[in-house]
């Protein structure tokens, strides 16, 4: 992850919201130890809102369970102003295998405001790419990106491939292509995050008001079989379940709670937003956003 606590050790509160495959409308509550580990103490309180794919098989399997698939994509959009000085805060879409675990591997994009993992604060925007096979790797792809304009983020592994490889696309570039573990391309969990490390003075007040709008969102169903053209992948939005497709999906909007801050909320049945207290604009602006 951007801020990965395996790797660096934080505090965190997760809310979620989901994107379900079927019509069984559900709202998990997820444990975050179970999800993301607590590694040793930092200076650091880590916060995440955002979705990550399930699905529903109703009326075959009233259990919801974590989608496993092999690719995402979304155009993100974020807002002003940056966080305070020390302080980071990430929008990205991501693939990850084994969240919580020794073997914890993923591929993931986006943008970053403030403090990022290269030691680094930046005032505006970067782009950057990470993932993490055989070892961590960090990549920033442009730097003074304007706000409110969309970038295009793709992920996505070829588990068909002599050598699985993961590959991430900003735009129309494809920046990383790099071998990808064995276990991921056997389907990996899905979602979009906005990710906040905040300096713990505040205690669980949140301070960080960059937002962000995750709009078109795909996943990849099936494993592409030739590298690295997409064509052959079966690519659906995240609305539409390819097993079963007269079952449609439901968001299931989530609100700030005592511990995190932050939230997300649904827009759309492939789009929805992150920001403290879950409503771009802040706390208090229910289901409002920037135009």
């Amino acid at each position: 992850m951007i801020f990965n606590c395996a790797r660096l050790g934080c505090g965190i509160a997760l809310i979620v919201s989901l994107r379900i495959i079927g019509v069984v409308l559900v709202l998990l509550t997820i444990s975050t130890s179970a999800i993301f580990p607590i590694a040793k103490a930092d200076t650091y309180l880590g916060y995440q809102a955002g979705e990550f794919l399930y699905e529903c098989q109703e009326p075959y399997d009233y259990s919801c369970q974590p989608y496993n698939g092999w690719g995402v994509a979304a155009n993100i959009m974020i807002f002003s102003p940056a966080p305070p000085s020390g302080e980071g805060v990430g929008f990205w879409v991501g693939l990850d295998y084994g969240v919580g675990t020794p073997t914890h591997y993923w591929f993931q994009a986006g943008y970053i405001v403030g403090q990022a993992p290269d030691g680094n604060y930046y005032s505006q925007p970067i782009l950057y790419a990470e993932y993490n096979n055989s070892g961590y790797h960090f990549q920033v792809i442009a730097t003074n990106v304007a706000y409110r304009v969309n970038h295009f983020f793709q992920v996505w592994v070829c588990g068909f491939c002599n050598t699985p490889l993961g590959y991430i696309q900003v735009d129309s570039n494809i920046v990383v292509t790099a071998p990808a573990p064995s276990q991921m391309a056997n389907g990996n969990s899905i979602g979009g995050v906005m990710e906040v490390h905040q300096l713990p003075s505040l205690g669980s007040a949140g301070n960080v008001y960059t937002a962000g709008v995750w709009a078109d969102l795909n996943y990849a169903a099936s494993s592409p079989a030739y590298c690295p053209s997409l064509s052959y992948s079966a690519w659906y939005k995240w609305r539409t379940d390819p097993l079963y497709p007269f079952y449609n999906s439901l968001g299931v909007p989530t609100t700030s709670s005592s511990t995190n801050p932050y939230g997300a909320g649904s827009i759309n049945s492939t789009a929805f937003q992150a920001a403290i207290g879950g409503a771009i604009g802040g706390s208090g602006c229910g289901g409002c956003r920037l135009s």
